[in-house]
C-alpha cells in the first residue's frame, strides 16, 4: 500500500502547505510514509492507526521526534480518537473511509479535532475531500 499510495500521500502533503508552527494529525498513517515529510513540516504530528503493531513500529522508527515531543502515535479509530484535548491545524487520512463506520461520523470527528485552517482528507484518487 506505501507504493500505491504514493502520489495520493504525496499531493494530499501539497495540499496541506505545511508551515512549521502547525501542528498535525494524521489518521491511519498505515507504514508512516507521510510521517517524515509532516515531521520535516510541522511542530508536532500526532498519528492515529488501528493497528498495535502499526504504531509500536512507528514509535520506534520516530524514537527521536516521540522523546522531543513531536511526535505522539495512538491506537485508535476515527470516531474514537484517544486524544484529550488537542486541538490541530491540519488533517491528513488516505485511504481510510472504508474503515470508517460512517462518513458523518468520520466528519463530525475531523470537524471536532481540527481547528480553522487547512484540512485534506483524500480517500482515493477520484474522490477528495479538503478544506
Amino acid at each position: 500500500m506505501n507504493r500505491g499510495n504514493a502520489r495520493l500521500n504525496s499531493y494530499a502533503l501539497d495540499q496541506l502547505q505545511l508551515v512549521p508552527e502547525d501542528r498535525v494529525l494524521e489518521v491511519g498513517f498505515g507504514g508512516g510514509t507521510a510521517l517524515p515529510r509532516l515531521l520535516r513540516g510541522a511542530t508536532l504530528v500526532c498519528g492515529v492507526d488501528r493497528s498495535q503493531d502499526v504504531v509500536k513500529t512507528a514509535r520506534r522508527r520516530f524514537a527521536d521526534a516521540v522523546s522531543a515531543g513531536r511526535a505522539e502515535f495512538h491506537v485508535g479509530t476515527v470516531e474514537k480518537l484517544p486524544l484529550r484535548d488537542s486541538t490541530f491545524d491540519k488533517t491528513l487520512s488516505v485511504h481510510t473511509v472504508y474503515f470508517w463506520q460512517s462518513l458523518e461520523a468520520g466528519s463530525a470527528v475531523r470537524a471536532f479535532w481540527c481547528q480553522a485552517g487547512a484540512s485534506c482528507w483524500a480517500s482515493s484518487p477520484r474522490s477528495i475531500w479538503t478544506g
